[in-house]
């Protein structure tokens, strides 16, 4: 989980290593699958493999979690960043996260998913007290800090969201996905120099991906070049 929560190519690599190990030492572990599942979410969401090869991977190992324990809220939340974030089954996400959080109300990372999934359906209140409680939860997840600024993003809040950037990026000043959102915003604002600052910056850290290459791209076209 420490790699997992770095949220880079290298540290999400390593952390499926190290899962895989545990499931050969305890192939019946409910937590193991919901971790792989967690892994291999993200790599691709962060975009390092394929959507179409690591969802699919995700989804039989947080359907593997729930067949060794239904009650247990991270293979619930591991199910429903599949729904969300490949099947486009938003209700299937929302009951997902919903019973994550019912389960346990204090698991940060059903309520930062949760949030995303609110998120992406435009109910940005709902959102807001969502990723809020996950970072009173958790307020030194640098994934959780992120999305709070996506958030004040979505909502408009640029300021706000710029603040919110700088504030992960004060904890981990090597966090390439905080300085990509931190040039959305800056393009956002039409402050084009300030945003291919960002960009550039997030490319030249070890651990970025082609998304990053693609917001670049991206930046200096709108800002004519």
């Amino acid at each position: 989980r420490y790699y997992w929560n770095k949220r880079t190519e290298e540290g999400l690599q390593k952390s499926i290593e190290y899962f895989e190990q545990a499931i050969r030492e305890e192939p019946n572990s409910a937590a193991i699958y919901a971790a792989v599942a967690d892994s291999y979410a993200l790599l691709a969401s962060y975009g390092v493999l394929p959507p179409a090869y690591a969802m699919p991977k995700a989804k039989t190992a947080a359907l593997r979690a729930l067949g060794t324990d239904d009650a247990l809220a991270q293979a619930h939340a591991s199910l429903g960043f599949v729904y969300s974030f490949y099947d486009w089954d938003w209700r299937g996400a929302e009951r997902e996260y919903q019973r994550a959080i019912e389960l346990n109300p204090g698991y940060a990372t059903a309520r930062h998913w949760y949030s995303g999934c609110l998120r992406a359906l435009g109910r940005l209140g709902e959102a807001l007290a969502e990723i809020k409680r996950a970072q009173e939860l958790d307020p030194l997840s640098l994934a959780i800090g992120r999305d709070l600024g996506r958030t004040y993003q979505s909502s408009r809040q640029f300021d706000k969201a710029i603040e919110q950037y700088r504030k992960v990026l004060e904890l981990d000043p090597n966090f390439p996905s905080g300085y990509v959102h931190l040039g959305m915003a800056y393009e956002d604002k039409l402050m084009y120099r300030e945003a291919l600052e960002a960009f550039q910056k997030a490319r030249a850290l070890p651990g970025g991906n082609p998304l990053t290459t693609g917001a670049l791209g991206h930046c200096y076209a709108v800002s004519g070049n």
